[in-house]
């Protein structure tokens, strides 16, 4: 597993999502699972799954995006 924190930030945005697509095509080559955290909504579309976090009232609430 490796885990990535705003990977595609100095990406400039009409080209996350090919990066995207990328670490997408490696992680399934190497069969090895990609966590990604960012801000960017480009890169989801290429997204196995998506999740929200938000923290509320200092309690921190994952949602998964449908």
């Amino acid at each position: 597993t490796f885990i990535l924190d705003e990977p595609f930030r100095d990406v400039r945005p009409d080209l996350q999502y090919k990066v995207s697509e990328l670490v997408k095509r490696i992680s399934e080559k190497l069969g090895i699972q990609i966590i990604m955290v960012s801000h960017a909504e480009e890169i989801n579309i290429a997204a196995d799954k998506t999740f929200v976090t938000e923290k509320i009232k200092g309690v921190t609430k994952m949602e998964e995006m449908v």
